[in-house]
């Protein structure tokens, strides 16, 4: 009996030094503060380039303001997904959130290049400005994923992986909507070329972080996917 004594004592001595847990908010709020917090710095980064000329006449075709639309779509969905995937007890179905509306962005994209290639010819596979959409969707997307891991660091126990992938589809596709603001580029084929390669690098970094913070956290054992 001593030992349960002691037992029911330890345990009695924990509850009482227990400091209160804080709970975390819902994660469709912590998803708004942050998308909130990402709208402030893409304002800012597109006040500082400012808005291209030709941004009215672009945006009245209807394939432009698709393209828009559905990347800024994409970051807010993926963004929403990253948040709950953080949280043990949701499914992992919330990864296939964005899904639908990078399609349609994928597919806008894929558009335009086939009707620039018939226009352009050959022409159109042209480096030109092309790698800047690399370099300010890459740059923007860290400026961005700051704040955003310090608000998903718990996910490193839950699914560290999807949650941090999920988190650079959202910087991802947020920063190409912003670029679509305040940077033209003609050589619509290989436009898409860097935008599909700035959004991969940054997902794969991502996803890179996430395995290795829970590697930290775990020691040896793999993080689960």
């Amino acid at each position: 009996m001593s030992g349960r004594g002691d037992l029911d004592a330890l345990i009695g001595r924990l509850a009482d030094d227990a400091a209160p847990v804080k709970p975390l908010r819902p994660p469709a709020l912590r998803a708004l503060a942050w998308l909130v917090a990402a709208l402030a710095v893409i304002a800012g980064i597109v006040a500082y380039h400012g808005l291209r000329p030709d941004l009215a006449a672009e945006l009245a075709e209807p394939g432009e303001m698709l393209a828009l639309i559905a990347a800024a779509a994409t970051g807010v969905a993926a963004t929403f997904a990253a948040f709950f995937l953080a949280v043990p007890g949701y499914s992992a179905r919330w990864s296939l959130l964005p899904l639908p509306v990078a399609l349609v962005w994928i597919s806008g994209l894929g558009i335009g290049c086939y009707a620039d290639w018939v226009r352009y010819g050959p022409d159109g596979i042209t480096l030109g400005e092309s790698y800047e959409c690399f370099q300010a969707i890459v740059l923007t997307s860290l400026a961005l994923g700051v704040p955003l891991a310090i608000l998903l660091r718990h996910a490193r126990l839950v699914r560290p992986v999807l949650t941090a992938a999920m988190g650079g589809l959202a910087l991802s596709s947020l920063a190409a909507a912003a670029l679509e603001l305040f940077h033209r580029t003609d050589a619509r084929i290989m436009d898409v070329v860097w935008h599909v390669a700035a959004v991969t690098l940054v997902v794969a970094l991502s996803s890179g972080w996430g395995a290795a913070s829970a590697a930290r956290v775990r020691g040896a054992r793999p993080s689960r996917p």
